[in-house]
């Protein structure tokens, strides 16, 4: 799936005046223009009500888009890329996921960048305060779980408010791209020269094999940040702190489910898996034992 760009409605605040709020437009063009020379997709995806938002006082982004003293051409760039693309458009697992998250950033629902956090997008602000002058934001996200309880933890979402900030997102942009070649299967063929260090159990081919299209560039995510910890693993004992959002699963859930964590591994031996990924789109969870020995994961 391309990366698209979703605009952070937090970011749509009211200039000084209209000539502050018209060289906010030109930077946020610059930013969009430099996001889609690296190939990020010329999509960028608002909430319906953008353009009656203020961007100055009684200056409304739909009055910009009709300014005869902006550039015509800056005009139809915005137009184009905007037209017809809601934040929610097309998006329907997010959008029942929405019903059981909520992502806030400095107190403040942000509806854009919980769902740039989701599909991995790249998140679009305007540079109207120092907060947005980031390359990375990172959001607090609120979890109904499945006992009507909250769980929070934290969520980064990769952003730009600024072309430089593009220089920063160059990496994760190629294994997006990367991933854009892959479906399910594919990744199953080629999970070896793509995870040179994790080893996978061979009942996880179908589910991989079945991945839908929706969560390929997460599960690639994930499993290559697993890869990457094990190229920097020289020695001592498996750190969970070094990766994001991992956990053990709990005593209490092992003695429940443990068969359902109980799987045979490449080397004969069966062994119940614990330690997880979480917090994926559609509540996906990807298991995996560190082998400490070959400083290696099983999956």
């Amino acid at each position: 799936m391309p990366i698209e760009m979703v605009f952070n409605e937090l970011s749509l605040q009211n200039a000084p005046d209209i000539y502050q709020a018209r060289k906010w437009m030109s930077t946020l063009i610059e930013t969009i223009k430099a996001a889609t020379s690296q190939k990020i997709s010329r999509v960028l995806r608002t909430k319906d009500d953008i353009f009656d938002m203020n961007l100055a006082e009684n200056y409304p982004l739909r009055r910009w888009l009709n300014d005869n003293e902006v550039d015509i051409e800056a005009r139809r760039y915005i137009k184009s890329i905007t037209c017809k693309v809601p934040l929610w458009n097309g998006l329907s697992d997010i959008c029942d996921e929405l019903l059981t998250k909520e992502f806030s950033y400095r107190g403040y629902t942000a509806h854009g960048l919980g769902v740039a956090h989701m599909l991995d997008y790249l998140a679009i602000s305007l540079l109207s305060e120092e907060c947005w002058d980031y390359d990375s934001l990172t959001l607090i996200a609120s979890l109904l779980t499945n006992d009507s309880e909250i769980e929070e933890y934290e969520a980064d979402v990769n952003h730009a408010s600024q072309a430089r900030h593009l220089e920063k997102h160059s990496g994760w942009i190629v294994d997006h791209l990367k991933s854009d070649l892959l479906n399910g299967v594919v990744l199953w063929e080629r999970r070896n020269e793509l995870f040179p260090l994790i080893v996978f159990c061979d009942s996880v081919a179908e589910q991989i094999k079945n991945i839908p299209n929706i969560m390929i560039n997460h599960v690639f995510g994930n499993l290559l940040e697993l890869d990457n910890y094990c190229k920097e693993w020289k020695d001592g004992a498996f750190d969970p702190s070094k990766l994001r959002n991992v956990v053990p699963e709990s005593q209490e859930t092992l003695e429940r489910y443990s068969d359902e964590r109980t799987f045979l591994c490449p080397d004969g031996q069966t062994r119940i898996f614990s330690w997880h990924s979480r917090h994926l789109p559609n509540a996906w969870r990807i298991y995996f034992e560190p082998i400490t020995e070959t400083r290696k994961f099983i999956i």
